[in-house]
């Protein structure tokens, strides 16, 4: 029988092991170095237990130092491309899932 602190460790290095891989891929991409930012930054706030992170927009914008309007531009970039899912959620903000492109 497997430890449930295991099985939690195990998801939550292979769910890092899978951000890092996005990351590669992001940062390795054609995208515009902002997109490449924003990902990043979006990747390194992931929470490991529901694999996703809902930071503000404006809150983005300020701790990279860019207006709202420049990462809404990036987020979109990053959605055109396939590499985020955005949960718009009325009312509460956005969830952000990383997506490889072998996610279907």
């Amino acid at each position: 029988m497997v430890d449930s602190n295991e099985q939690n460790g195990s998801t939550a290095a292979e769910f890092l092991q899978r951000r890092d891989m996005w990351i590669r891929w992001v940062v390795e991409s054609d995208m515009g170095l902002l997109a490449k930012v924003v990902g990043v930054h979006l990747a390194m706030r992931m929470n490991v237990r529901n694999q996703s992170a809902w930071p503000n927009i404006r809150t983005i914008a300020k701790m990279l130092n860019r207006s709202s309007r420049q990462v809404t531009r990036a987020i979109s970039e990053l959605e055109n491309e396939r590499a985020l899912y955005v949960a718009r959620v009325e009312g509460k903000g956005n969830i952000y899932y990383l997506r490889l492109p072998t996610d279907p």
